[in-house]
């Protein structure tokens, strides 16, 4: 993935360059991550390849905040890929983008749909998921279902303790 994602923008420093080569592979990965004759492979893989995308500053392609909140919160979508999704939007926090006005007002709704509607599914990749919008939490506005829900969980002295830790800092 990080090859292609390279190749693609080798030689260049040009930002609007690299808006239109990834502009080109989001659209791609993002059908291609939704299309369910694909082995989940191949769509898992579609949707890290999302996450992966740079821009000219070598720091994560913001205009993968988008496609990757709304598969984030996509619950048609099998977990594997909603984690996936997270897992880039984990990524444009740790690159200082959660600081653009836009990564707010399109994660947000996300990150507390996550937290107050868990999705089903294997527990281990609920909680992880749950817990990854906990660290995103303090990068977008926080309802009080949110703090409810957090409350909740660090009630709930069976709850995954990473969960819980999460869930405290948050």
């Amino acid at each position: 993935r990080r090859r292609l994602r390279d190749i693609t923008t080798r030689g260049t420093a040009n930002p609007k360059l690299f808006d239109a080569i990834n502009a080109i592979t989001a659209h791609t990965m993002v059908r291609l991550a939704a299309d369910e004759s694909q082995d989940i492979v191949v769509r898992v893989n579609a949707m890290v390849l999302l996450g992966d995308l740079i821009a000219a500053d070598r720091k994560a392609w913001p205009g993968s905040v988008e496609p990757l909140a709304k598969a984030a919160g996509d619950a048609k979508l099998p977990l594997a890929i909603r984690v996936a999704a997270m897992a880039g939007l984990v990524v444009q926090v740790n690159d200082g983008r959660s600081s653009e006005p836009a990564f707010a007002k399109t994660v947000g709704p996300v990150v507390t749909s996550i937290i107050t509607q868990p999705p089903a599914g294997d527990p281990r990749a609920v909680a992880w998921l749950i817990s990854r919008c906990f660290d995103l939490a303090p990068s977008v506005e926080t309802t009080p279902a949110v703090i409810e829900a957090a409350s909740k969980i660090l009630a709930d002295s069976k709850a995954d303790l990473d969960l819980r830790i999460r869930a405290a800092i948050a």
